[in-house]
């Protein structure tokens, strides 16, 4: 409920409605000649706007804006785990999404989803990019923005085969790493043979790494 007090609002309870910008309020209660109550209707919007009350066929108008508190929070996120490919859908759970859909953006790390879907006030759906490594969820609605740290990752680097178990000692023999989670693109990634780095790690696919073998007996 808000209050909005005045003037010349009537001395008994007249058929008074009031309204918050475009919207009616659900109810308007009559407290007085200076004052009325508005119990004001859900909105997704920070922006402020002003209240009209008619009373009659006479409107008045607030000279103060009323705002509303937009601040999204972020509680979790399932599932937690998600291929490097991207195309995962996530469930990212919370309030104060709002209670229609609105523009809502959502965030794994510094990459936007590539699709962002309101659900609820408690709910919104993001459709992971492609990426690495552990990221957190990030929501912003109108000029606000939470975050929930650490609430995805994209699944490890997995190895299944080597092309090229032998080779000479000399350095500069390739060895093609063939697995899964390596990335759908070129990122720092670094290859060991035993306690030997490569002298190279070139990407090629999410599935696949050459490496470029040091010296060695």
């Amino acid at each position: 409920h808000v209050i909005v007090s005045g003037l010349n609002i009537g001395v008994v309870s007249y058929s008074s409605s009031s309204r918050l910008g475009s919207t009616s309020c659900e109810s308007s209660f009559w407290t007085s000649d200076s004052s009325v109550s508005c119990l004001v209707s859900s909105s997704s919007s920070s922006g402020g706007t002003f209240f009209s009350l008619t009373v009659a066929s006479q409107v008045g108008l607030s000279a103060l804006e009323f705002s509303y508190d937009v601040y999204p929070f972020v509680s979790s996120a399932s599932p937690v785990n998600g291929a490097t490919t991207g195309a995962n859908f996530i469930s990212v759970f919370g309030n104060g999404f709002g209670e229609v859909d609105t523009t809502v953006q959502i965030r794994s790390g510094s990459t936007a989803c590539e699709s962002s879907q309101w659900t609820s006030d408690t709910t919104m759906i993001c459709k992971v990019a492609a990426g690495t490594g552990r990221q957190c969820v990030e929501v912003t609605m109108e000029r606000a923005t939470n975050s929930y740290t650490n609430s995805f990752s994209y699944n490890k680097p997995m190895i299944t085969e080597v092309t090229g178990m032998n080779g000479p000692t000399t350095a500069g023999y390739n060895v093609l790493l063939t697995g899964s989670g390596l990335g759908t693109a070129g990122y720092s990634q670094a290859a060991w043979i035993g306690d030997t780095a490569c002298e190279s790690s070139s990407w090629v696919s999410d599935s696949s790494l050459v490496c470029k073998a040091s010296g060695g007996v």
